[in-house]
């Protein structure tokens, strides 16, 4: 009977651990859930905004002034005046070439 009373002691412990583990993973994936849905939300934003859709037309092997490629301005934008890869790129754009054309 004692040895019964310790195993089902043992079990009931087993089990308050196991659903306090279900209790904190179902938490996690909760937050996890919300993250991925404000991270699509942004995505959603940003796919639907025209300064986004018009970086699908920069063309990095084009020649950007007869100078140098356009993957070459940016990379010279970001070096020397350290702006990121939407700037740069919207800037190099603002030269035609560096557009794709339809």
């Amino acid at each position: 009977y004692e040895s019964n009373q310790k195993e089902l002691k043992y079990f009931l412990k087993v089990k308050s651990a196991k659903e306090m583990s279900i209790e904190r993973n179902s938490q996690e994936e909760e937050e996890k859930r919300k993250d991925f849905e404000a991270i699509r939300e942004e995505y959603n934003t940003l796919l639907n905004n025209p300064l986004v859709l018009e970086l699908k037309d920069f063309c990095g092997e084009c020649v950007w002034a007869d100078a140098t490629t356009c993957d070459g301005r940016v990379q010279y934008l970001k070096d020397k005046y350290n702006m990121g890869s939407i700037s740069s790129k919207r800037s190099a754009m603002e030269i035609p070439t560096c557009k794709k054309q339809s």
